[in-house]
């Protein structure tokens, strides 16, 4: 070694090798997209399409009515605005701290050797040139090559492959940077056992982590919701045009034919713009301005929910994507299983288990304690391959006290697959893959051997999911490099990745739903489809399609789409077979999701419709991801489509209701005037109608509870519109049914007469008032079920009934006491009783349209 190398190997970099290594290199950190400023997430929020409508509205209402009083009804929707602009800034806002919180959970140090010294340093410190020094249990904080020692690193959140692979230095020149190189680490690597120095050589943005760090920073695709209410949007201002324009005519059209005799230009001028000015504020009402804020506050409230329940979503539309997912590509190990591999078994030669103390298990558990780079401390198992921890804690009850004096190892090679230890007396013990060490095999310990039957059977047990490790005795060999050919068969050490209790009910649960799940991982075929049997994405043996990634490799996008609907396993997948998996899924018009924890997820967890990442994946994966998975599990990501359904039908019931009142304020609005009431309704009543009525429904029902029944339905196709016939026809049921009502209110003579409209309009017109918001409130209980017995479920949403007593509270407030700032008089029981009956009308009208539609095999779901 000469002396500049030996001098950096005792001493690292010099303080100034690194601040010059800084200024030419730059530093470890990463880029990363600047998280916005609060109030950047609040502007965006103006970006709603609804917002928008609302905002040209009112604009144009301001235009016409800042001289009169109806501005308040413009400041009004302008509060509901920004309200609902507000809470949807917090939430997203408070979703993003959180994240930032998931953030600190990565060791932000590492150990580097500067100036002689070994000191401890944030890893956005790291320089190129830095001498690190890693050990178990530490991850690796940039690329570099080892120089000293051995590591076995677990490489998986780098390319997938989920075992540990032996990292030592090699004198052969860096000429390229490749995952599989024997000195070579990489940012993101978990470190399981041995100690070396690494000497950096890629640090930042230029390392393999930060190279798809880089490209998963980009937004991702609008979601169903975006796109649903955009063309929701773009239909209400086309009806709300025609109406506003038709009104606009009709209220001209009346204030002519009783215009006086020889009426100037100046009073058809005034005719137009009291024309203009009822059409434009028609318009606003039109506009379901309440939906913003219900849509914040749905969502809000359950990412809140959520988050109790292990999902944390970065971005609120993700729930309401989530429940729209067709179908979901996701991972096996810790995802579908626990993710910690265990023995399950020790079988001999015979492939049954020996007797506890004999001979023959002495030998199997002296293979697991000599022939494994893992130790025993505490009763636990250290250091070594994930394979070697289950093998020795698996067998601690068998292993001798005294174990013989080790004289040479061979560790495990991922090539060769298979691992050896020499004993002082020249035995050498033997563990690996069957496929690598039956060739030499040559006889059985106290049994008979077949090669080909005992192959055979050994099949027989990887189909059903077992990792099988075969342990083997014999002598010779070149101790530390080669192992014998003649060797003795002890037995074979059964393995496995054991389910997670709630996986097969979760596949169940999210197959019924009709959610079709692949399974994609790097095992084995016949190992991944008996993991796929057990929990059910396998049910029989024609929905047995399982193709290798080889196999993807060799099918083209045309073949591999036909194939897509039937398929059901991945296994030998790398990162390219997910990203390609997504997105031709998304041409096919499914919307995709993905779960993911690595590095190499991140690219498809991008693509997808929805990522989900697990918590205790890598940064990358949860910055690529919209919902971070906190508890890993399966079911947790059904429940987070459980609740994205949720959403998306609570929005809906919303918005029927909305479309529902503003019907029937629209068409009253329209024709009282013709039936000899020109203001039914004042401005400041109006205002009560559209803003605090319409918040108070919108939290009434953010409140619905998840049902499992929502898990029984086919997930709605990405192009449904917001609103399906079957919806569009309640909507209008419920609507002309309570215009019907009101008009009838207006127009009998019986009840004028009734409230003594001729000699005193005040209790007639107060009394419409309470017909008409009555009506909202009994219109709510008919949207908020789509079943005929409209309490069902009532009990499970806290918030709706305390809501609605809330709302008659204010309504009798107003009555009482409103006075004439809101144009009502004290009615007398009587009286308050039949406006109340009169609105009730349109509960039964509404329980029959559902029994009909019943009848004619119509199922109402929302």
């Amino acid at each position: 070694m000469d002396e500049k190398r030996k001098r950096y190997m005792n001493n690292g970099l010099t303080s100034a090798q690194v601040v010059r290594a800084r200024e030419e290199h730059g530093s470890n950190a990463l880029t990363r997209t600047k998280r916005r400023s609060f109030i950047k997430v609040y502007l965006s929020g103006f970006s709603d399409p609804i917002i928008r409508i609302l905002l040209g509205a009112v604009a144009v209402n301001a235009v016409f009515t800042y001289k009169s009083f109806d501005l308040a009804e413009t400041l009004g929707i302008l509060a509901a605005v920004f309200i609902a602009v507000t809470v949807s800034a917090f939430s997203e806002y408070r979703s993003e701290n959180a994240f930032e919180r998931l953030r600190s959970r990565e060791d932000p140090r590492c150990r580097a050797i500067r100036d002689g010294s070994t000191v401890l340093i944030p890893i956005d410190e790291v320089v190129t040139g830095d001498l690190l020094s890693l050990g178990a249990g530490e991850t690796v904080p940039a690329d570099g090559v080892v120089v000293k020692g051995e590591l076995r690193v677990d490489q998986s959140a780098i390319n997938g492959e989920s075992r540990e692979v032996l990292r030592r230095p090699d004198p052969a020149p860096l000429d390229r940077w490749d995952p599989n190189r024997i000195n070579q680490v990489f940012r993101g690597a978990r470190i399981c056992s041995g100690e070396a120095l690494v000497s950096v050589c890629r640090v930042g943005d230029r390392t393999l982590y930060g190279e798809v760090a880089r490209e998963v920073q980009q937004e991702s695709p609008d979601s169903p919701l975006k796109r649903r209410l955009g063309d929701l949007a773009r239909w209400i201002s086309r009806v709300g045009g025609v109406t506003a324009a038709l009104i606009a005519a009709v209220t001209l059209f009346v204030s002519l034919k009783n215009a006086p005799a020889g009426y100037s230009a100046a009073y058809v001028y005034k005719c137009c713009l009291e024309a203009l000015t009822v059409a434009v504020t028609i318009l606003v009402v039109a506009v379901p301005e309440g939906l913003p804020m219900m849509i914040t506050v749905v969502l809000s409230s359950n990412m809140k929910r959520m988050l109790r329940d292990n999902v944390l979503v970065k971005k609120a539309v993700g729930i309401e994507t989530a429940g729209s997912m067709t179908m979901l590509f996701t991972d096996k190990t810790g995802t579908l299983t626990g993710g910690a591999m265990a023995l399950t078994g020790v079988l001999g030669p015979d492939l049954a288990p020996p007797p506890p103390k004999s001979a023959l298990m002495r030998e199997l558990a002296l293979s697991a304690a000599l022939d494994s780079a893992a130790r025993l401390s505490g009763g636990k198992a250290v250091g070594g391959t994930a394979t070697d921890r289950a093998i020795l804690e698996g067998s601690l009850s068998v292993i001798p006290e005294v174990l013989p004096r080790i004289k040479a190892r061979l560790p495990f090679d991922s090539r060769a697959k298979y691992s050896a230890a020499w004993t002082a007396d020249g035995t050498v013990y033997v563990k690996g893959a069957p496929d690598r060490l039956l060739p030499r095999v040559i006889s059985a310990c106290g049994a008979p051997f077949n090669a080909d039957s005992f192959s055979e059977a050994l099949r027989g047990l990887a189909a059903r999911g077992n990792r099988l490790v075969l342990a083997c005795r014999g002598e010779g060999g070149v101790p530390g490099r080669e192992i014998p050919d003649d060797l003795v068969l002890l037995g074979v050490f059964v393995l496995r990745d054991p389910l997670r209790p709630e996986a097969p009910s979760a596949v169940d649960t999210i197959r019924r739903a009709g959610v079709k799940v692949v399974m994609v991982t790097g095992d084995s075929p016949d190992t991944a489809a008996a993991v796929a049997k057990e929990c059910g994405i396998i049910r029989s043996r024609r929905e047995n399609v399982v193709v290798t990634g080889d196999e993807l490799d060799a099918m083209t996008d045309a073949e591999l789409k036909s194939l897509l609907p039937r398929l059901k396993v991945v296994a030998r997948a790398v990162p390219a077979h997910k990203s390609r998996l997504v997105r031709l899924a998304r041409e096919l018009g499914e919307v995709a999701g993905m779960t993911g924890d690595g590095v190499n997820d991140a690219a498809a967890l991008r693509l997808a419709d929805v990522g989900f990442a697990m918590g205790s994946g890598t940064q990358i994966a949860r910055d690529a991801a919209d919902v971070v998975i906190t508890d890993d599990r399966f079911a947790s990501v059904v429940k987070a489509v459980l609740y994205g359904r949720t959403v998306f039908k609570s929005i809906r019931k919303f918005i029927m209701f909305q479309l529902t009142m503003n019907l029937c304020a629209v068409g009253v609005s329209l024709i009282a005037p013709l039936l000899g009431v020109p203001q039914p309704i004042t401005v400041l009543q109006m205002l009560w109608v559209n803003i605090i009525m319409d918040t108070l429904g919108g939290i009434a029902f953010a409140g619905e509870s998840p049902m499992d029944r929502y898990m029984t339905e086919p997930p709605k196709r990405p192009d449904e519109p917001i609103l399906r016939p079957a919806m569009i026809r309640r909507v209008l049921v419920a609507g002309l049914s309570t215009l019907a009502v009101c008009l009838a209110f207006l127009k009998s003579e019986s009840v004028r007469a009734y409230y003594g409209y001729y000699s005193d309009p005040a209790p007639f017109l107060t009394a419409f008032f309470v017909t008409f918001i009555f009506a909202g409130v009994f219109n709510c209980f008919v949207m908020r079920s789509p079943r005929v017995n409209i309490f069902s479920g009532i009990t499970k949403n806290h918030a709706f009934v305390p809501v609605m007593l809330f709302i008659t509270a204010v309504q009798l407030a107003l009555v009482y006491f409103g006075g004439s700032l809101v144009r009502t008089v004290p009615l007398t029981l009587p009286q308050l009783s039949a406006a109340l009956a009169a609105a009730a009308i349109v509960l039964p009208v509404n329980i029959a349209a559902l029994v009909f539609s019943r009848l004619n095999g119509e199922i109402n779901t929302v």
